[in-house]
């Protein structure tokens, strides 16, 4: 039994993800999307006739599974266990972007980590993000304001969870991650540009 529930657990131990293409900065468009969904048409819907004002939507689930040998002594839900074996839904998550101007943009994610049947917390939905944005001077200054990711320290605290397939980003990379905030995000202002090749925020 232990070498079968192995098996399964190396079978379908990497991530699944599908997405359509990152939408919080941090991947690069085609990079970002696994071989398997490359040619895959985003799901946007066009507000004007010429494309500059549309909303697009995302989503994107991770599911893991593991098979472990537990120490001596150890327990699941109360029970002495020697072997665990389960599978969980790290991340199911839904997004909506919009360009509503010419300098209006607009986020909006949801969703649902870490859900499992041997786990005694019950996870629930929970906005992960929600800001507008305006870009102040074309393509050099964009404001924004909203429940935010645009952390500061490394570019480590910004990972992506659409680009991150088969590795997770260790918990440390958030030096405060659920002591002044939620889940890695706070409400907050922020400012971002480009001047030449470089880029701040």
């Amino acid at each position: 039994m232990r070498r079968l529930a192995l098996a399964l657990a190396l079978a379908l131990a990497p991530s699944v993800a599908t997405a359509a293409d990152t939408a919080t900065g941090t991947g690069t468009g085609a990079d970002a999307v696994p071989d398997f969904a490359q040619g895959i048409k985003p799901l946007k819907i066009d507000l004007t006739d010429d494309g500059t004002q549309w909303v697009r939507v995302i989503n994107w689930v991770q599911v893991w599974a593991r098979a472990m040998e537990l120490n001596p002594g150890s327990t699941v839900q109360g029970e002495a266990e020697d072997w665990a074996l389960d599978v969980g839904l790290r991340r199911a998550r839904f997004m909506v972007q919009s360009q509503l101007g010419p300098r209006l943009s607009l986020l909006f994610h949801f969703g649902v980590d870490n859900q499992t049947f041997n786990s005694e917390r019950h996870p629930q939905l929970y906005v992960h993000d929600a800001w507008a944005e305006v870009e102040a001077v074309p393509k050099a200054l964009a404001l924004g304001a909203g429940l935010l990711y645009w952390n500061g320290v490394s570019r480590m605290t910004n990972a992506s969870t659409i680009s991150m397939l088969a590795l997770d980003a260790p918990i440390l990379n958030w030096f405060e991650i659920e002591k002044a905030d939620q889940f890695g995000r706070q409400l907050g202002l922020y400012a971002k540009g480009k001047l030449g090749l470089f880029d701040y925020r």
